[in-house]
């Protein structure tokens, strides 16, 4: 007599923890759709030294929605295609996050008539500007620090992801 054997029933494997770096890198790459969320509610986007605002604003918007929402798919999904994505994106949010205060600083007209609308804005004077600028400066030594360190975890991350 042959007994049948009947294959045990597969369940689904729990899925693997994600580690604290890669959270962190999930965090780090959304946040720049927060800045979008400007966009949705009319008001004037500054991209370095274009305006945006209405329609192109609200198409950026989802372009970087669906970008994020890529890089967030592949790397919970671990796909291989989310380490160049991610990379990508990060070091276009450097390169984005320092053009902006180089525009403020350098290309005043423009953030002067959109900060002129303000209620109760004055011209800033000199010492204003001197804050600014310094503060310009760490905001981009801070951002240099923060993307090196992503991008290098990254790099370094290959065999989170899988093939």
């Amino acid at each position: 007599m042959q007994v049948e054997r009947i294959p045990a029933i597969e369940r689904p494997r729990p899925p693997e923890r994600v580690p604290l770096e890669m959270i962190l890198v999930l965090v780090w790459t959304g946040m720049p759709a927060f800045r979008s969320l400007v966009a949705l509610q009319g008001q004037v986007m500054i991209l370095g030294w274009a305006t945006l605002n209405g329609t192109s604003a609200i198409g950026y918007t989802l372009l970087e929605t669906f970008v994020v929402g890529a890089c967030y798919y592949g790397i919970l999904g671990r796909w291989a295609w989310a380490r160049p994505l991610t990379i990508g994106w990060s070091l276009y949010g450097f390169v984005l996050s320092a053009i902006n205060p180089l525009a403020l600083l350098f290309y005043q007209a423009l953030p002067m008539y959109v900060l002129g609308k303000l209620p109760g804005y004055s011209p800033p004077d000199q010492s204003v500007r001197d804050a600014v600028t310094v503060m310009v400066g760490w905001h981009l030594l801070l951002m240099l620090a923060i993307t090196a360190a992503v991008v290098g975890y990254l790099y370094r991350a290959r065999d989170f992801f899988r093939a």
